[in-house]
């Protein structure tokens, strides 16, 4: 049943990106409700707006990396063009010998300036994600559902863990609002029916596991009838 459920979710949802781990990860999930073939198309159908919902966080992601990654490069350039510059107008200076001694001590120092800067880096990084996380539960946001966007992420500043909190907030407000207005509830899935998945998908499935219950047990009273 797993392995049909990850057919019909890499053929609906090709578009969204998700790699094989994920799908199959989900598919487990959906497969610890599904017990019939008939029911794979409807919950198959029902995970479309949590998966999206995930798609458009890390279509943002991407998007911020890649702004990132241009500002430096383009600075990087800049500087490398104005060292040109300064070395075509500086004098010849003559070859100084620098004391074996005094490499050993600028060496010495230039490995503890590193250390500090990456210890204080990540010092700040570390009190950023804790605050973050105070944030979330403040606002009544549940781990299952913002865990998965702290992945591989590291704050700079207080204004980007605060822009950063405001969308999550809002994401997690339509995306229960959208749940409700498909039919979905609250359900905790069967004792012992939550796998151990890898960590990326760990968050889709639990919040898909949501809806999966009601999804199926609405379809057996409408086989009944």
């Amino acid at each position: 049943m797993k392995t049909k459920i990850f057919e019909a979710l890499k053929t609906k949802y090709s578009n969204l990106g998700f790699n094989k781990d994920v799908l199959e990860g989900v598919a487990a999930q959906l497969g610890t409700f599904v017990t019939k073939e008939e029911d794979i198309a409807n919950v198959v159908t029902g995970a479309e707006t949590m998966l999206k919902s995930f798609q458009s966080f890390a279509d943002g992601r991407v998007n911020t990396f890649k702004q990132e990654s241009d500002k430096n490069k383009t600075e990087a350039e800049q500087l490398k063009a104005r060292l040109a510059e300064l070395e075509k107008v500086e004098e010849p200076k003559p070859n100084v010998e620098v004391p074996e001694y005094m490499k050993s001590v600028l060496e010495k120092m230039e490995s503890m300036q590193q250390t500090i800067t990456g210890f204080q880096s990540s010092r700040v990084s570390q009190s950023l994600t804790d605050n973050f996380i105070a944030q979330m539960s403040d606002k009544k946001v549940p781990e299952s559902y913002y865990k998965v966007n702290l992945i591989g992420r590291e704050f700079k500043d207080q204004n980007q863990l605060n822009e950063f909190v405001e969308a999550v907030a809002a994401g997690h407000e339509t995306h229960q609002q959208e749940l409700t207005n498909s039919g979905f509830v609250n359900t905790t899935p069967p004792e012992g029916g939550t796998p151990n998945l890898e960590k990326e998908s760990e968050a889709l499935a639990s919040m898909i596991s949501q809806g999966t219950k009601e999804i199926v047990e609405n379809n057996k009273l409408e086989t009944k009838n």
